[in-house]
């Protein structure tokens, strides 16, 4: 039986078949309150903060549990059970090798109270923020530098994420990064073809996953995955039942164990599963 059922955000929650969206389809909030009035218990795993996760309650009618920023926030019940973070020197490191490899983009940085910080407030990305914080996916955005922000004290950032204005720039970008990695003990991921995200060694989104397992007390049989991006490989690939947007590169649809157009398809599935167990 599935107990838990976890969804990535961007591109797989907020998608409605055909397009990118800001909001859940009216076919996404009943099958997630299906999945509720079945006692299986629903969660998002994104590389947003925690709390974009009262964006999504707000439509669906109830709270629900949070693995932020790739897992390196975990929101269990409305309390934070794991913050894992990266120092504020690697931060300004990162900051200093981006300005000098002259690729256009910015620098986003999100600590676990929701504070979005970029090394240029201004451009593009600066302006897409601004409007998520209107819509209420975004709590806080610094009008100033990373420098300016950390120029007093204050909580550790969860990761940095370079915005690029140019796809065919990230590969370039990545390998300036690498012996970063090392010196300061992180891991690489991508979440687009434009966002290199930075995290702490060891933080990915299966790992929250399983902060939350711990505490309903069930197995990896009993996860389902849902997700469309690089951010969710470790998550779908640890756990068997796991699903794949049909959008995704090809790379990932290889590891999935169900390919589906919509996250409705895929809980559809899930209680296809659980009936047929009973």
């Amino acid at each position: 039986m599935i107990k838990l059922f976890v969804s990535d955000l961007d591109g797989t929650l907020y998608y409605d078949g055909e397009k990118h969206n800001s909001t859940l389809t009216k076919e996404t909030i009943e099958a997630i309150n299906q999945l509720n009035r079945e006692g299986i218990e629903f969660a998002i795993a994104t590389g947003r903060e925690h709390g974009t996760s009262n964006h999504v309650s707000e439509q669906i009618g109830f709270d629900i549990d949070a693995i932020g920023t790739n897992g390196c926030c975990v929101v269990y019940r409305g309390t934070v059970l794991a913050n894992h973070t990266i120092t504020s020197e690697s931060a300004l490191a990162i900051c200093d090798l981006f300005e000098r490899s002259g690729i256009e983009g910015t620098i986003l940085y999100i600590d676990g109270k929701g504070h979005h910080v970029m090394s240029k407030p201004e451009g593009h990305y600066y302006d897409l923020f601004h409007e998520m914080k209107s819509r209420g996916e975004v709590q806080f955005i610094f009008d100033g530098t990373v420098q300016k922000w950390l120029s007093e004290p204050r909580e550790e950032f969860n990761k940095a994420v370079i915005l690029l204005e140019h796809p065919e720039d990230r590969d370039s970008i990545s390998e300036q990064l690498r012996p970063l990695l090392q010196t300061y003990n992180l891991d690489m991921m991508y979440s687009s073809a434009t966002y290199v995200e930075l995290v702490p060694h060891g933080v990915d989104k299966a790992m929250g996953i399983e902060v939350i397992m711990k505490q309903l007390g069930i197995s990896d049989d009993e996860v389902a995955v849902i997700g469309d991006s690089f951010n969710d490989e470790a998550m779908i690939k640890r756990f068997k039942h796991s699903y794949v947007m049909s959008h995704a590169e090809e790379e990932l649809l290889a590891m999935g164990n169900t390919i589906v157009h919509t996250v409705k398809e895929a809980i559809d599935d899930v209680l296809r599963i659980n009936h047929a167990a009973i």
